[in-house]
């Protein structure tokens, strides 16, 4: 907490330095917020979207001031860059079969800075099946000590965001139901005041809440029409996270190739070439 303090001076104080106002309020302290329904802005994510069930919220004022100056809708998704789409592998089931996971759309809240709207595909085995739903962040904390890709003397703290997710599948496809959980976002503020996302390179950090991923989704997901409930865990970059799932998982040079003997579970090559998420093109008439 003391970091974030620190951080937030810092960047007030060069919001002053652009003779840009900054508002401050006196009051420091633990800020609960009443759980409200939010209908999602119209036409930039679909009309299915559950509400948020989780209780009240543990942001403090100045955690509610960094949501408001840095948008985290972007690094919900995995993004690192504005030309790639990031997919998010992950283990489904008791048996972790590979599943994975596209955020099309992420848009932050107009009124509630911590909450965000959400749209997107997965894909397990043949299937792929639209969702959407929410991110709802509940605290930040500060993560001392931690040293992340491209993170330099310039850059502030290490910090991670707490969240409750809920994502429903398109109503009707057969084989669909509802994934919540908790999501982990590990960050820091570059040297030019940018949001990056906190990732390690070769081994997982099992000090870091997103375990060096970046980004961490954990929970279950629950059939709709049987109720049958299913663990589910998604990660930025699945190498991470596997070594707590499958024994042996990653082979050769910086465990790029991926263990033959789990290719009966979907886990043959770690990147595929097809654009499963996108639209399928109409096809061309022959005149």
């Amino acid at each position: 907490m003391r970091n974030l303090i620190i951080l937030l001076f810092l960047l007030f104080g060069a919001a002053c330095q652009h003779q840009q106002r900054v508002e401050t309020k006196a009051a420091i302290g633990s800020a609960a917020e009443k759980e409200k329904a939010v209908s999602p802005p119209s036409g930039r994510v679909a009309q299915q979207v559950p509400m948020a069930t989780s209780a009240a919220d543990t942001l403090t004022p100045e955690m509610l001031a960094l949501l408001r100056r840095f948008d985290f809708a972007p690094l919900w998704s995995g993004q690192r860059s504005e030309t790639t789409t990031p997919v998010l592998d992950g283990f489904f089931g008791d048996e972790h079969r590979r599943i994975s996971f596209v955020f099309a759309k992420i848009v932050r809240d107009s009124t509630q800075p911590q909450l965000f709207y959400v749209r997107g595909k997965n894909k397990f085995r043949q299937a792929v099946t639209p969702f959407s739903g929410i991110i709802r962040i509940t605290t930040l904390v500060d993560l001392p000590g931690h040293g992340f890709l491209d993170m330099d003397s310039a850059a502030s703290e290490a910090y991670t965001a707490k969240a409750r997710f809920t994502f429903l599948e398109q109503p009707g496809a057969s084989g669909t139901g509802t994934f919540t959980g908790t999501a982990f976002l590990d960050f820091f503020i570059d040297g030019d005041g940018e949001l990056r996302i906190g990732q390690t390179v070769m081994n997982p950090d099992t000090t870091a809440p997103a375990r060096g991923a970046g980004v961490l989704y954990r929970g279950t997901w629950t059939s709709a029409a049987r109720r049958q409930a299913k663990p589910i865990v998604i990660a930025n970059d699945v190498l991470m996270v596997a070594p707590e799932m499958l024994p042996q998982f990653g082979m050769g040079e910086r465990n790029a190739q991926i263990n033959p003997k789990y290719a009966r579970l979907g886990w043959t090559e770690m990147w595929e070439n097809d654009e499963w998420w996108a639209a399928s093109p109409k096809p061309k008439l022959s005149l």
